[in-house]
């Protein structure tokens, strides 16, 4: 018996020593198997970046840090974390090395595609001028600019009398719209459109977009034929003389911050029907005349020059600043010369003025004669607000 239990003892522990795991090899090296990109090949345009990836089989390999390089950095750069910026015009090869294993992609760098969005602000004149014609020759034809109004070009000191505002870029082109709402730093203007004693335009202490700027004829033709929208920002606070003057397809003028409206700078565009002015002033000579504007609302306006709206289609006007008004009337208005302060071609039409004007108990000048007679013209009918 006791040799049976002593022979079963050895067996047990033979078993065991049979079944025991062998002890794994910490020390056994996995090697990187391949090495694969998220793309073989991409196109950047300069100043653009690109993230690349790399993936590693095994995932476990024990080599799993990845290096890049790229083929030349002059056209493209890769860093530390995988991501490609492109520097340069040409083509080159991004490696990524993980344990002795690579991949590789093909960058191609290209110039950006011209579009109207044109930062002025570190570009010269000329830079400005070429990204400009460029653009247009791409058929580009809205444009939206920013930085300084001087680095455009356009000419602040033109006058009927030279023709130094040809130098516009824009000049017969096919550009549509021109939005200077991001641009500072604009100039004195020339708003009510006296000359100086030697025939020249000269300005008048406020700022915003100069005498002629986008003047619309030149030699019989047009030189801004197909421009339908102005956009202008706070800042300008002034539509010099003749600014816009003659631009057929103009239908939109966004000035938010426009205090005077110049003498005739919108005379003659037809497709104009309505223009918001929350903050203007001062209205010069002519400055609507022939425009298609049916209503209007001036809430700010004080001071009016004649024949602003002359052969207009005029419906509604509203002027409801309180206090006096300052009336221009033609300088030879009292021989019977000239045209009045109003005159548009609608048989009638409703003006809204302030209550102070009312006819019986009005106490600003001019007060409306009647309910329907204000400044020597007849209305359809006068509201009091």
């Amino acid at each position: 018996m006791k040799i049976f239990l002593k022979a079963l003892m050895c067996t047990a522990v033979f078993i065991m020593a049979c079944c025991t795991p062998e002890k794994p090899d910490t020390d056994k090296n996995i090697p990187v198997e391949s090495i694969t990109l998220n793309a073989e090949s991409v196109n950047i345009e300069i100043g653009g970046t690109y993230q690349l990836e790399a993936k590693i089989i095994p995932e476990n390999a024990d080599s799993s840090n990845v290096t890049w390089q790229s083929g030349d950095p002059a056209i493209a750069t890769i860093d530390a974390n995988g991501l490609v910026t492109a520097i340069a015009a040409g083509s080159t090869a991004i490696t990524a090395t993980a344990g002795g294993k690579q991949a590789s992609c093909t960058v191609n760098v290209s110039e950006p595609e011209p579009d109207g969005n044109i930062d002025m602000s570190d570009m010269s004149m000329e830079e400005v001028r070429a990204a400009i014609n460029e653009a247009l020759e791409a058929g580009i034809t809205e444009f939206h600019f920013s930085g300084q109004f001087e680095k455009l070009g356009i000419a602040t000191d033109a006058s009927p009398m030279d023709s130094s505002w040809i130098d516009n870029p824009f000049i017969f082109t096919d550009v549509e719209v021109i939005d200077l709402s991001n641009v500072t730093e604009w100039p004195e203007v020339d708003v009510d459109g006296i000359l100086d004693s030697e025939w020249q335009s000269s300005t008048d202490g406020v700022y915003g977009l100069p005498a002629f700027a986008f003047s619309g004829l030149l030699d019989g033709r047009s030189t801004f034929p197909q421009l339908r929208e102005i956009i202008l920002p706070e800042e300008a606070e002034a539509i010099g003389s003749q600014a816009l003057w003659n631009n057929p397809k103009l239908e939109s003028v966004i000035c938010p911050g426009v205090k005077y409206v110049g003498n005739q700078c919108l005379i003659f565009c037809g497709a104009l029907s309505s223009i918001d002015l929350p903050e203007a002033t001062t209205i010069y000579t002519y400055a609507f005349q022939e425009t298609g504007i049916t209503s209007i609302s001036l809430p700010k306006v004080v001071e009016i020059h004649y024949g602003l709206f002359n052969k207009c289609p005029l419906t509604r006007l509203e002027l409801t600043a309180s206090g006096d008004f300052t009336i221009h009337e033609h300088p030879f208005a009292s021989m019977g010369f000239g045209e009045p302060v109003f005159d548009f071609d609608t048989p009638s039409c409703e003006l809204v003025l302030n209550a102070d004007k009312h006819y019986e108990s009005g106490s600003a000048f001019p007060q409306a004669g009647s309910t329907t007679n204000w400044c020597e013209t007849e209305w359809g009918s006068i509201i009091f607000e």
